[in-house]
């Protein structure tokens, strides 16, 4: 793409995600997502992240693996009049609060929150057990949800009641009459039916799946909620989800169970358009039906930024086929960075396309006689796209010609640098006298 056709393409004027200063997509063309593959270290919240989050106009719900975003961006974003929020379960005291179970409640979506968390368990293994586990998740949540006071409703005591289940399923069997349906508390006494052992290791397999609740410090985060999920749709607001770096894959399933309730109620509530800028995506779990939702969002004014290291992650994680339907279909907008592994450059390279060129030779001696053959080389070879320069990047859209760009750090465009100085938002909360309430099975 030459330089008028760019202009043309990524309008100043547009409202969408910003390449380079000057160069935007468009609102319509932003929504259709984008998949960022970007190796550690080359970039991409210095060169993407941070220009999109200082100049957005919509709302924005990110992951910040260092703090660095919050730091960076936050000021100004509340100077602009957005209400800053964080989710930062690595500092409880200095984050808001989200219970899953005050988002999920009807009995398809206590039946995905299970899916989720037993998708995700470490120690994985054959289909029956992580199928057996996510059914005796969803019945004990069944019951969780139906009592009358809400304090009590949380993982906490989704794990509090699978740790006292107690022999043949004694100790909760009484709970369970009283919270369960006719049909729900049949399901409960097929379950306690099978064999003591077939029980035990699915047991273990439900408490693997909820062992990021052993933690007191997450049971009290997860406990309550006042995160304004509300406010996406209806008003101004950023919520940065704060994970160190080295922390990320062990508080993953809250990242997951948060983007799924963001998901969720974006694709319920219309409203003003939402960013979503999913850095560290290869380390946040399996997000159920992903795949889906990334066409779905795409339709109710949502922009999905899926940031990987490489392409490889989205296989690892959700398979061949999903990883395909997200990745071609679900993102139209492709954008590379350098230093990227040789498989990733060489499917940049067949992606790009070919370019003729003409060699031209000469018969022999005395003739000399010259001829000119057609020869059809790589628009842009792997090496090269592995060797591209630190500020370049290469976009793919759609049905759009190729785009090789320079997208400057935030800190090399003025104009980014001084917003990104505005003193960062104090956080104010107060959680003196809170605990988690468990309870009583008897």
């Amino acid at each position: 793409m030459n330089k008028s056709e760019l202009k043309l393409f990524l309008r100043s004027k547009n409202k969408g995600l910003i390449l380079a200063p000057g160069y935007r997509l468009s609102l319509k063309d932003s929504f259709k997502n984008l998949c960022l593959v970007s190796p550690t270290g080359s970039g991409k919240t210095t060169r993407f992240v941070v220009g999109n989050i200082l100049q957005c106009s919509d709302n924005v719900v990110v992951t910040d693996p260092s703090g660095e975003l919050f730091k960076l961006t936050s000021g100004h974003m509340q100077k602009r009049g957005y209400k800053v929020q964080v989710l930062a379960p690595d500092d409880p005291d200095h984050s808001a609060r989200f219970n899953p179970l005050h988002r999920f409640q009807s009995d398809q979506e206590l039946k995905q929150v299970a899916t989720t968390l037993g998708l995700n368990s470490a120690g994985k293994g054959d289909a029956f057990w992580i199928t057996s586990a996510i059914n005796i998740m969803f019945i004990c949540l069944t019951a969780l949800s139906n009592m009358k006071n809400d304090s009590v409703k949380n993982l906490a005591n989704l794990r509090w009641m699978l740790n006292n289940y107690g022999v043949d399923g004694e100790n909760i069997k009484k709970f369970m009459s009283n919270y369960l349906d006719e049909k729900g508390f049949a399901e409960y006494k097929a379950f306690c039916a099978q064999d003591s052992k077939v029980i035990a290791s699915i047991l273990s397999s439900a408490r693997a799946a909820l062992d990021l609740w052993s933690d007191p410090e997450i049971g009290r985060l997860t406990a309550t909620d006042n995160i304004d999920l509300e406010s996406l749709r209806d008003g101004k607001t950023i919520i940065y989800i704060i994970i160190p770096e080295h922390k990320i894959k062990y508080f993953s399933l809250v990242a997951n169970l948060f983007y799924s309730a963001c998901f969720e109620f974006c694709m319920k509530t219309p409203g003003q358009p939402v960013f979503f800028f999913l850095d560290e995506f290869g380390n946040l779990g399996k997000i159920n039906n992903f795949e889906g939702i990334s066409t779905v969002l795409r339709k109710k004014e949502c922009s999905l930024n899926v940031i990987l290291q490489e392409l490889s992650q989205l296989e690892a994680i959700y398979g061949k086929h999903a990883a395909k339907a997200i990745y071609s279909g679900g993102c139209a907008n492709k954008l590379f960075y350098s230093g990227l592994d040789l498989e990733t450059c060489q499917y940049i390279e067949k992606s790009l396309g070919t370019i003729t060129k003409y060699d031209t030779t000469f018969g022999g001696f005395p003739a000399m006689d010259k001829r000119a053959q057609t020869i059809a080389s790589p628009l842009l070879s792997a090496d090269k796209i592995r060797m591209l320069s630190k500020n370049e990047g290469i976009l793919l859209s759609g049905s759009e010609l190729p785009v090789k760009i320079k997208m400057p750090a935030f800190f090399q465009y003025k104009p980014w640098l001084k917003l990104s100085q505005t003193k960062p938002v104090k956080l104010d909360y107060d959680y003196s006298g809170e605990k988690v309430e468990f309870i009583d099975l008897h």
